[in-house]
């Protein structure tokens, strides 16, 4: 967004694992996987996607955070593998078994470390509705939607993430992105979306996009963002546009 915002500025831009879909759609994602981590585990983690306890003791160590693990790892092998079930509907990035715990216990932290600071921003209005969505890919989908918890949207936050959280796409200045395939806290499709953004905007000239085939978000070596950044460099004092694809260094 300073790029779009403030070209003048800067003489380029490298967007590292931005959510380049923009604030809606980030909070759709942390909020649909607590909506589902709730249905498949109920009253395993305080609260829901938008009442979070103040100071909630989540953290690698803390006694919440294992109750949480072991309950995931009992998961994998109890009946209806509820684990993998809350991955699959919730469209979480994994590979292996650790990825998919990882990828739920992050996405979880991700709610309950800012789900107070956006409702502080929206004046308590919840920027999300999945009263019509339909979520698909557990065991039983007519049950999950039966009886899931539902959140109507207030058009004010929805208005206000869309304005000051997401990127119009109106690109003057190069902008690079390098992103990891296998991001658990900004899904890599976000790509996909913003590439259409700002080729609606005509400006998809000013627009490269690069991957890192890597689980973790952010999970670069110093190589990969160095010949990114040296690639940018190069675009802005050159104009040869850097190659778009896996750039991933072995």
């Amino acid at each position: 967004m300073l790029a779009e915002q403030h070209p003048r500025q800067y003489d380029g831009a490298l967007v590292m694992c931005g959510f380049v879909a923009g604030g809606v759609t980030e909070t759709a994602y942390a909020a649909n996987a607590r909506i589902l981590f709730d249905y498949f585990f109920p009253s395993a983690l305080p609260g829901d996607a938008f009442d979070v306890p103040i100071g909630l003791p989540y953290a690698p160590g803390s006694p919440l955070f294992g109750s949480i693990q072991n309950a995931l790892i009992a998961g994998l092998f109890s009946s209806g593998q509820p684990t993998i079930q809350l991955g699959v509907t919730a469209h979480l990035p994994f590979r292996n078994a650790n990825e998919l715990i990882a990828s739920i216990l992050t996405v979880l932290g991700f709610n309950v470390r800012f789900t107070n600071d956006i409702l502080a921003r929206t004046h308590g209005g919840l920027p999300f509705d999945n009263t019509r969505s339909v979520y698909s890919g557990s065991a039983d989908d007519v049950a999950l939607n039966a009886v899931v918890q539902r959140f109507a949207s207030d058009p004010n936050a929805i208005h206000y993430l869309s304005r000051y959280y997401t990127s119009s796409g109106a690109l003057t200045i190069p902008v690079l992105t390098l992103h990891t395939t296998f991001d658990p806290v900004a899904p890599f499709v976000q790509e996909v979306t913003y590439s259409s953004t700002v080729t609606a905007q005509g400006a998809g000239s000013l627009l490269a996009q690069q991957s890192v085939s890597r689980y973790g978000h952010c999970a670069f070596k110093p190589e990969e963002v160095r010949n990114a950044f040296s690639a940018l460099t190069e675009w802005v004092e050159t104009g040869v546009t850097p190659a778009n694809g896996d750039v991933t260094v072995p």
